[in-house]
């Protein structure tokens, strides 16, 4: 199951299987099971030991798109990486 950091991406991706059930007349046209989550919930289950949710045993993480484009950024020294522990706010 994907897990998607941007409302923007799944929608898009929603859209893309939306347009190939169309085209294949055998598949039903029923929308997805949405569930929304925090993070660091999500993760800490999946570390949990004996943790018995069998969902997070298929979870996939999803990227955003430009998270490639800006550890480039980061890896040439033009963006500051993320650190843990601080929290940047801007106002």
């Amino acid at each position: 199951e994907p897990l998607y950091f941007r409302k923007e991406q799944l929608e898009q991706e929603l859209q893309r299987q939306k347009k190939n059930q169309q085209s294949d007349d055998n598949d039903k046209n029923e929308s997805p099971d949405i569930k929304v989550t925090e993070l660091f919930a999500t993760v800490t289950e999946m570390i949990r030991p004996g943790g018995k949710d069998e969902e997070l045993k298929t979870l996939q993480f999803v990227a955003p798109a430009d998270s490639k484009s800006k550890a480039e950024q980061c890896r040439k020294g033009e963006k500051e990486p993320f650190r843990l522990g601080e929290r940047l706010i801007v106002l």
